[in-house]
């Protein structure tokens, strides 16, 4: 992982009012993934199945952490969710957003309809900039049909200016950045 696109994109979510966390290895992600869950009773979580997910265990995780589990993959009726988790494609690090192939309607229902919403990012997929985000899906052919943009939780603000955050989505966002390599980061400094 670039450390200073790790840094840039760490201050960016951060001042969107993310929250961002720092683990070496998947066994950390799940732990992380537990540790946020615990902190609400008996929370419905849905999650988007992607390899990072089913590699990191989320599903027995949140199970053991009293959260009720709902896969999702698309089509299913949504549920009335408390915290959504799904894997993100790339970070910016110029603006601090998140990017994802949202084409399947499970990870769009995920990362909007829920008040929290956990993003599980690989280090080496935080990019630059917007243009090497989109060269990043037109390498791989023709760019999906849908791609979500996420920056911070919701916000909205009336003709007064008055902010809002969480009305038109998740209110809290929390970026889990996997760096399973090690690189570009000091011991000690892994949480933020």
């Amino acid at each position: 992982m670039n450390r200073k696109l790790w840094n840039q994109f760490k201050e960016r979510v951060l001042n969107l009012s993310g929250e961002v966390l720092y683990a070496e290895d998947k066994k950390e992600v799940g732990e992380l993934i537990s540790r946020l869950i615990s902190q609400y009773p008996n929370p419905m979580v849905g999650v988007a199945v992607s390899p990072l997910i089913e590699e990191s265990g989320v599903v027995e995780l949140v199970e053991k952490s009293g959260g009720i589990i709902d896969r999702i993959s698309g089509g299913e009726p949504v549920r009335e969710f408390k915290i959504g988790i799904s894997e993100m494609d790339l970070g910016i690090a110029q603006t601090g957003s998140l990017v994802q192939d949202a084409t399947d309607l499970g990870k769009r229902l995920v990362s909007m309809l829920p008040e929290i919403h956990i993003a599980l990012l690989r280090g080496e997929n935080i990019v630059p900039c917007l243009q090497d985000a989109l060269d990043h899906f037109y390498r791989k052919g023709i760019p999906p049909g849908y791609i979500a943009f996420i920056s911070g939780p919701s916000r909205t603000a009336d003709i007064e200016r008055v902010l809002t955050i969480g009305v038109h989505g998740p209110e809290r966002l929390v970026v889990i950045v996997l760096n399973e390599r090690g690189e570009g980061t000091k011991r000690g400094k892994k949480r933020v």
